[in-house]
């Protein structure tokens, strides 16, 4: 099996412009277009962002964030109807706010 590192191991001869392209370049690739759901999957996060919420049980949400999808498990604390957002406390005791329209995903994890 070869060991090879790609372009790492040709960094030392490359200049700082080029590393930084490359690094530039790889962070794009990382980035992923934001898909649309339908009003099936709307109704059925909407379902269990509600039940979640009441029952008090912990959910893993998945959300679209700075051109990338992220995944948060937490309590689903309060949703402010006038702004749109919901607030979710996270097992480490953050609290984060999130927008409901860039909810794509919500999974009961108990």
């Amino acid at each position: 099996m070869i060991k090879d590192r790609g372009t790492i191991k040709w960094a030392a001869m490359m200049l700082p412009e080029h590393v930084h392209e490359l690094r530039e370049l790889w962070e794009k690739d990382k980035e992923v277009a934001e898909r649309t759901i339908d009003e099936q999957k709307i109704e059925l996060i909407d379902y269990a962002i509600k039940s979640a919420l009441t029952s008090h049980m912990e959910v893993k949400i998945t959300f679209y964030e700075g051109r990338t999808y992220i995944e948060k498990l937490g309590h689903i604390r309060e949703i402010d109807p006038y702004t749109s957002i919901l607030s979710l406390l996270t097992p480490q005791g953050q609290k984060l706010k999130i927008q409901i329209n860039r909810i794509v995903d919500v999974e009961p994890t108990e």
